[in-house]
């Protein structure tokens, strides 16, 4: 239910104002103040052979602990014959990202919605095709 939770950045409800069905709106979202810069210190590289196998696929989660015992989640992002890189910023964290939104549907909230903010027992319909993994 448009502006009626915090699901969406205000910079995206704001664009969104006075839209109908079909309309398309583009809102460049700086990811700097939403996750911080990116810190290019946690960024590791390291030879294969060191990697356990189950590691070795672009996209694998990694938990990781430091000589304090404080855990931080790794991506695998980058692999080739003899090397693996994992990184620990968050997959948006850098200077830009330009959101590309149509709207699908434009119709009155019922009053169940209204008072939970959105969908009441509802799944996103979210087009796979469109997915792009990290």
């Amino acid at each position: 239910v448009h502006g009626r939770n915090d699901v969406l950045a205000p910079a995206v409800l704001k664009e969104l104002e006075g839209k109908r069905t079909g309309d398309v709106i583009e809102v460049p979202i700086d990811c700097n103040t939403i996750y911080g810069p990116r810190d290019e210190s946690l960024v590791f590289t390291d030879r294969l052979e060191n990697v356990p196998e189950e590691y070795r696929e672009i996209g694998t989660a990694i938990m990781m602990e430091n000589a304090k015992g404080e855990a931080k989640k790794f991506l695998v992002t980058r692999m080739d014959e003899k090397t693996l890189t994992v990184d620990a910023n968050n997959p948006l964290s850098c200077p830009n990202v330009n959101f590309s939104l149509e709207v699908q549907t434009v119709r009155a909230p019922t009053d169940d919605e209204l008072e939970a903010g959105g969908p009441v027992g509802a799944e996103p319909a979210v087009n796979q095709a469109r997915t792009i993994p990290i």
